[in-house]
């Protein structure tokens, strides 16, 4: 089994902290300690699959990790989807709330078409994600 030099465990840390911190501020509602442990998780299975003689370590722990983050926003996308917007109503009520939203805010196109994809799917786009959260903060910014 390969054992990490001192350096290599504090650069590998260094770089969870960053992505965790990063992807924590994409996704708000999954959280930096969320991705952390995620990260964490990744770490040790680049350490344990790692081969000194194919190359640095460094990399093959961003790759774990940035993979590791995109199952699990995949593997969640439709959990998630509906905390985005904080409130304590029927998904009707989210729904026509946003509509109305849409008319106060101005959202980009592609982020005004992932709100609208939302509201007639009750789902964000799955490829256009990205779209949908930022608006969701502009709209958290301007209206709440």
């Amino acid at each position: 089994m390969f054992q990490a030099s001192p350096q290599q465990v504090k650069d590998s840390l260094s770089t969870a902290e960053k992505l965790s911190g990063y992807y924590a501020t994409k996704y708000p509602e999954i959280g930096y300690d969320e991705f952390y442990s995620i990260a964490l998780e990744a770490i040790a299975k680049a350490c344990e699959k790692y081969n000194p003689k194919k190359g640095e370590l460094l990399p093959r722990v961003r790759t774990y990790i940035y993979h590791r983050f995109h199952d699990y926003l995949e593997k969640n996308n439709r959990s998630i989807s509906l905390r985005t917007v904080p409130c304590n109503e029927s998904m009707e009520d989210v729904l026509e709330k946003l509509e109305d939203i849409l008319s106060k805010v101005n959202l980009p196109k592609a982020q005004e078409q992932a709100i609208e994809y939302y509201i007639k799917y009750k789902e964000p786009p799955l490829k256009e994600r990205h779209h949908f959260y930022d608006a969701i903060k502009t709209i958290r910014k301007e209206i709440f």
